[in-house]
């Protein structure tokens, strides 16, 4: 089966309470059977990012909604990398979720330490290692 991709704004769209055309539409595209949907580790960054920025969601709200998100079953992605991302940046509020996304990436690509001059960073996820 071919796997197709989505952008942030279509993931904006299935997981904010509108009943605007464009939030119908992206519904309709992602309720459709037999099709797969890449998203990036870039897309979620922004996702994230635009909860929090243009919709006042908090961290935990923004988490969540990315979670629902990940559950759509025809959302294809790094659950692996996501999942413990959102778990550390919901838990460390001085980290970014960028940088919760690095980290776990890393971690999950056997690619650690993940070398860094961000010293919160360094201190708070354990694959982060402060360059001195």
């Amino acid at each position: 089966m071919k796997t197709e991709s989505l952008d942030t704004n279509v993931l904006l769209r299935v997981s904010i309470q509108s009943t605007d055309d464009q939030t119908s539409r992206a519904r309709t595209l992602l309720g459709g059977q037999d099709r797969l949907f890449h998203v990036s580790l870039v897309s979620i960054a922004e996702f994230v990012h635009a909860l929090m920025t243009h919709y006042g969601k908090n961290r935990a709200q923004a988490a969540e909604s990315t979670r629902r998100v990940l559950a759509v079953e025809s959302i294809v992605c790094p659950r692996d990398v996501i999942l413990p991302a959102l778990d550390i940046f919901e838990n460390h509020p001085k980290l970014s979720f960028v940088d919760c996304l690095m980290a776990e990436q890393a971690s999950a690509g056997d690619a650690t330490p993940l070398w860094t001059f961000d010293v919160k960073l360094a201190k708070q996820h354990p694959a982060a290692r402060l360059v001195i």
